[in-house]
């Protein structure tokens, strides 16, 4: 696949029309997280339900736009969990982030506080007024620790 290819099949990602061909290139991922975040289509279609068992980035993308269409799975696993109570912090949806019954978790207040939303600033404060707040997500390495908590 030459380079004009290449940028193609990002753009059509970014589109939402088509999963990228080659998923090894960075910037190929990045096109297709990109187009699931901003197209329900796309993040719903079979390839990227596939490809969300084994790339955890793509799963989170998904979810993210899965919540932000108000579309909420009935199971979500307990590592999955984190990345809805943030999609919810996010998008200000407090009921549906209260629902999660999740641990106050500083990635999550920190979504809140930036999302300036009224269901944000409640998910902040809640999440502040705990005596105690965790730190399950970690963003620089993109992993969930579950183990201690």
């Amino acid at each position: 696949m030459d380079r004009l290819e290449l940028r193609q099949d990002q753009e059509k990602a970014i589109r939402g029309d088509v999963v990228p061909r080659l998923l090894e290139d960075r910037d190929s991922r990045a096109a297709l997280i990109r187009g699931i975040r901003l197209h329900y289509h796309l993040a719903m279609s079979e390839p990227v339900k596939r490809l969300s068992s084994s790339m955890p980035q793509v799963a989170r993308a998904r979810n993210a736009r899965r919540i932000m269409s108000n579309d909420i799975p009935e199971r979500i696993t307990a590592e999955e969990q984190p990345y809805f109570g943030r999609a919810c912090a996010a998008a200000g949806y407090h009921a549906l982030y209260h629902e999660l019954d999740l641990l106050p978790e500083v990635s999550i207040a920190e979504e809140a506080r930036e999302s300036e939303t009224d269901g944000g600033k409640l998910i902040y404060d809640e999440i502040m007024s705990f005596k105690y707040r965790y730190a399950i997500m970690d963003d620089c390495k993109r992993t969930i620790k579950l183990m201690d908590y």
